[in-house]
């Protein structure tokens, strides 16, 4: 199965999210691999505005599987809050890695 890798050199603000999102329509998973809770990103579709932390780019794309890795620090609380306010657009389920840290 065939990957497209986005890695930034410049510890955050270069646009990965951003980027990521213009891609995602082609893809079926988007997995961000490591982070926490300061790890975040604007997207803007159709004029709505969606404050994203944790949750990947691409999961405004309905048949986008989006993915949280093992190499995340998760505290459950902060993320549930995040998770139900995308459920009002096409946020299925979150998918988080088995190996992720829950704190």
């Amino acid at each position: 199965m065939p990957a497209t890798v986005v890695v930034g050199t410049q510890w955050g603000d270069e646009g990965k999210g951003k980027f990521t999102d213009l891609i995602a329509g082609g893809m079926s998973m988007v997995v961000r691999y490591q982070g926490g809770h300061n790890a975040g990103h604007t997207l803007v579709v159709d004029g709505e505005s969606f404050a994203l932390q944790i949750v990947p780019s691409g999961v405004l794309y309905p048949h986008v599987t989006p993915v949280i890795g093992n190499g995340w620090w998760l505290i459950p609380g902060s993320c549930w809050p995040r998770w139900t306010c995308l459920s009002r657009a096409v946020w299925p389920r979150p998918t988080c890695a088995s190996a992720a840290m829950l704190t």
